[in-house]
């Protein structure tokens, strides 16, 4: 699945030669983390109580976009409607620290912080109660 963060959206957008917009921005991140099942009807709603309003034609051409990105995922239909579940973005602090030796780095890695709230979200657990540690080498 591609990134559901921010920045991999825009990587996403741009490797496919498209505009990253203030509204894909708003879209993205709205859909990504709205609680629940959701229809469109019900995201445009949402946007337009958040003050960032979103034209219907603007929401459906970029539906596909949203899906293929990983923000949401269809999981059924209702009423004739899709269906579809927010896959959220890491909105916690997250921090990482590599040692070498005595030596501390601090790392702030996109796709690594992804995959860590992807592990904490298939095992049932909250990324921001838990910590993970990795361990390379000999």
């Amino acid at each position: 699945m591609r990134a559901v963060h921010e920045h991999g959206f825009k990587e996403f957008l741009h490797g496919r030669r498209m505009k990253v917009t203030q509204e894909r921005l708003e879209l993205f991140n709205t859909a990504a983390n709205l609680p629940g099942e959701f229809d469109g009807n019900d995201l445009l709603k949402k946007m337009s109580k958040s003050g960032f309003p979103v034209a219907h034609s603007t929401f459906y051409r970029n539906l596909r976009l949203l899906i293929a990105a990983g923000a949401i995922e269809p999981v059924g239909r209702r009423r004739g409607r899709p269906l579809f579940k927010g896959r959220g973005s890491c909105t916690k602090k997250c921090n990482m620290q590599l040692r070498a030796g005595e030596q501390l780095i601090n790392v702030s890695d996109p796709d690594l912080l992804l995959a860590f709230r992807r592990i904490c979200q298939e095992v049932g657990l909250d990324c921001a109660d838990t910590k993970i540690t990795l361990e390379f080498g000999a």
